[in-house]
């Protein structure tokens, strides 16, 4: 065989060869759209359920928690205010179980202090009775407070009645990201910032994910864009 078809033949491999490996390196068991909480939540529990799983993050923005992640109250919910055996109210009262035992095992900053709700006026009284027993329904430890005893603990408040719900807590919930983040590529996973997914298709069974930066492929993608 000439040289100059030989060497064609080589260069013909390689590029067979470097296609190969792009498809196989942008080829991912399970895509997470999305780098907010949700997201990478997300991510670790499906690293958490399947180990050997490959684990692809991409967030349109440089950074990652810039949206309503880290522009959000920091507010360890109770559920107290949705219908009781929803499943708001589950998720709400397990999530919050859930997040106080993970800021505790990471040595994340977190403070358990509690609410009040207070009535202002006396139209607000059986509302905030309505309340008070939805918390009951739910099984939270919610105790009612009069007026002076809302003061000792917010003395600036004036109020009828109040009632204290003391699962409620505070975070900084980018420092929660973070921590998935670490998490996400200690177990192999991988985070990739500034990445935009423009469109999805399917091809043979296969998620195709278009950016700006090339395709990847999936087996399952998982949105937790938000707000896009």
């Amino acid at each position: 065989m000439p040289q100059d078809a030989t060497r064609k033949n080589q260069l013909n491999t390689w590029r067979t060869w470097d296609n190969w490996r792009s498809v196989f390196l942008a080829m991912h068991d399970y895509v997470i759209i999305g780098g907010g909480v949700v997201g990478l939540a997300t991510a670790m529990a499906v690293g958490n359920k399947y180990s050997r799983a490959s684990i692809l993050v991409l967030e349109k923005e440089q950074d990652l928690a810039r949206h309503q992640t880290g522009r959000n109250s920091g507010v360890i919910h109770s559920g107290i205010y949705y219908k009781p055996e929803s499943l708001k109210a589950r998720f709400a009262r397990k999530g919050n179980r859930s997040m106080v035992k993970f800021c505790r095992e990471h040595g994340i900053k977190h403070e358990v202090c509690g609410k009040i709700i207070v009535a202002t006026e006396v139209s607000e009284l059986p509302l905030l009775d309505s309340l008070f027993q939805r918390g009951l329904d739910h099984r939270l430890a919610v105790a009612r407070l009069a007026p002076e005893q809302v003061q000792e603990i917010e003395p600036h408040v004036r109020c009828l009645a109040g009632i204290r719900v003391p699962s409620t807590g505070i975070i900084n919930y980018r420092e929660v990201s973070a921590k998935y983040v670490e998490l996400i590529k200690s177990g192999g996973g991988t985070v990739q910032t500034g990445t935009r997914v423009d469109r999805l298709r399917e091809v043979n069974g296969i998620q195709v994910i278009e950016t700006p930066h090339g395709e990847f492929e999936a087996g399952f993608v998982i949105n937790c864009a938000g707000l896009f």
